[in-house]
């Protein structure tokens, strides 16, 4: 069966750079057009909804995975614990058994006391030992890692990686001729910021995707969607900056996030009887992590090809 492939934002792009000093810059990030399998919760698995236009292929994003988680675990403590390490990996197969996601996933728990997670290029999670015990519930923790594993299937860190180069190739300076023979770029003092506008504002596509297609895949592996909801506001960056802020910022305001997830909930997913919230075994595990020696404090933040905020 052929998978469905969504489309090239490439004209969006030129359209963006022409526009970045424009006030339309600082709008709300609009929804892309979606192709109907996006909707379609029976197509989970038999879809492609990485975006197009993106120079890296399946394998070559593998090898970069590979380089850079290898680069990552060299630079942090991960938690060597048995118990743990099982019972998060279990869970996060589950949710990438029932997703998009077309290459394998592994997760990492990184021994720190923050709260955030985190997508690597080539299907590579690492989530903190602070975020695990924030969580309320299974259902919480299986929302956080569904977002995660919906990074991994659209493919988010090499195409994002892409529109980074792609901007570059096509922000052409304009030239004036200044009088005396020389000539100085006209737009010389606006083209970092257009730069970062336009790439902030792929950025939110992004992450509003995330939230699009992660919800779905905590739905389709039994728990309940609501879940995702509460575990978005217990994990930053909480919402207390002014609508106008939302430019500068690489997710959109999460009073947009909230209504656009609780329309998909209502819209696409069915309601249904006997979804997972809460289990023992996840009660279990926390008191575990809990009783599991302080985590060491780190000198410095490693960073990643994919700064990636905390979901």
């Amino acid at each position: 069966m052929k998978l469905a492939t969504r489309k090239p934002l490439l004209p969006i792009l030129t359209l963006a750079l022409a526009s970045v000093c424009s006030s339309a810059a600082f709008a709300s990030t609009p929804p892309h057009k979606r192709p109907k399998s996006d909707k379609d919760i029976n197509a989970i698995g038999r879809r492609n909804i990485a975006l197009a236009q993106n120079w890296y292929s399946l394998e070559k994003e593998k090898e970069l995975g590979a380089q850079l988680s290898a680069a990552f675990e060299r630079s942090v403590a991960i938690l060597q614990d048995p118990a743990a390490n099982a019972y998060v990996e279990a869970l996060t197969q589950r949710i990438a058994q029932n997703s998009d996601a077309h290459m394998p996933v592994t997760v990492r728990i990184v021994n720190r006391d923050d709260v955030s997670a985190t997508t690597v290029a080539g299907g590579h999670i690492y989530v903190t030992r602070g975020l695990l015990l924030q969580m309320k519930s299974e259902g919480e923790l299986a929302s956080i890692l569904a977002r995660e594993v919906a990074h991994i299937a659209l493919r988010s860190a090499t195409w994002e990686l892409t529109q980074r180069n792609l901007v570059q190739l096509l922000e052409v300076p304009l030239v004036w001729p200044t009088g005396d023979g020389r000539t100085q770029p006209a737009n010389a003092g606006t083209q970092g910021l257009g730069s970062s506008l336009t790439l902030l504002h792929f950025r939110r596509i992004d992450e509003a995707d995330a939230d699009y297609f992660g919800v779905q895949y905590l739905y389709k592996s039994g728990y309940d969607a609501d879940c995702f909801l509460s575990a978005i506001q217990k994990v930053p960056p909480q919402d207390s900056s002014p609508p106008i802020a939302e430019a500068f910022s690489p997710f959109p305001l999460l009073p947009e996030r909230l209504k656009a997830l609780t329309n998909e909930i209502a819209e696409i997913l069915p309601k249904r009887s006997g979804a997972i919230v809460l289990t023992l075994e996840f009660n279990q595990f926390q008191e575990h992590l809990r009783g599991l020696e302080p985590p060491k404090p780190e000198p410095k933040k490693p960073m990643l090809l994919r700064d990636s905020p905390p979901i």
